[in-house]
């Protein structure tokens, strides 16, 4: 998982049992990977982006019909890191779907399936995302 490096000495227990089996080690990833309950609305996915988002890489929302392009442009706006992002089973439409190609460049994979996009959002993150390796629809 890819994330932030941090400092061990800036770590808590957790990382002085990293370094006891890997003297060697300076420091930690510490990154967000976030899957979501299927009853999880937009203002769950918004709490989350506030906190993580600067750190996220995944995020799944897979099955969360509360979830809106409200949610998924907040995604998109606060997630700048972000590779990979699952939105099977939203109300996601075109709109969140062309401001995710917007706001994360580095996305790799995003899942589509059971949502309201078309084929202008797929095409717009074809043209937008250099490294597209996976969408699913």
């Amino acid at each position: 998982m890819a994330g932030t490096l941090i400092p061990l000495a800036q770590k808590g227990a957790e990382a002085r049992v990293v370094h006891r089996h890997l003297p060697r080690l300076e420091r930690v990833a510490q990154g967000r990977d976030k899957t979501f309950p299927a009853d999880a609305v937009d203002e769950d996915v918004v709490a989350f982006v506030h906190k993580y988002g600067g750190e996220a890489r995944r995020i799944e929302l897979r099955g969360c019909k509360g979830v809106t392009d409200a949610g998924v442009i907040k995604v998109a706006e606060g997630c700048p890191h972000l590779t990979e992002l699952v939105l099977d089973g939203t109300q996601t439409t075109d709109a969140g779907v062309i401001k995710v190609a917007e706001g994360c460049p580095h996305l790799t994979e995003l899942g589509l399936d059971g949502t309201h996009a078309t084929d202008a959002g797929v095409i717009k993150i074809a043209q937008v995302c250099p490294h597209p390796t996976a969408v699913w629809l």
